[in-house]
């Protein structure tokens, strides 16, 4: 007996900005079909129609696919540096320029006190 291929794509219910797939063994092997043959096309088209009339999509999901459409790599946009790594540099760096400060500021406020006792 062959199983009924299933395939969809949810949003994660408390992260708006992630999904999951959900699909048996036979969807995914349709899925990936559909991506070989648009990928076989890439020359000739510049976007390929998807999961157009297909039965095994769960009517259901969330986000549905309509075309995959393809960039040349000059297109490709540069991501930003890491935000946490850019904050984690500024504390470490900004931590250390306080500590030598404060050790600056003891040492000055320090040979004060010392030139005002014995002058």
């Amino acid at each position: 007996m062959e199983t009924q291929p299933i395939f969809g794509i949810y949003f994660i219910e408390y992260e708006p900005d992630t999904c999951y797939i959900k699909a048996n063994k036979e969807g995914l092997a349709l899925f990936v079909e559909l991506l070989q043959k648009a990928s076989d096309s890439i020359e000739s088209e510049e976007q390929i129609p998807i999961f157009e009339g297909e039965s095994w999509i769960s009517p259901d999901c969330d986000i549905t696919i309509r075309h995959i459409e393809f960039s040349n790599r000059d297109n490709v946009i540069d991501t930003e540096p890491d935000s946490s790594y850019v904050q984690d540099a500024f504390f470490k760096f900004g931590c250390l320029g306080a500590f030598a400060m404060l050790i600056l500021f003891i040492l000055v406020g320090f040979s004060t006190v010392i030139k005002w006792l014995f002058q």
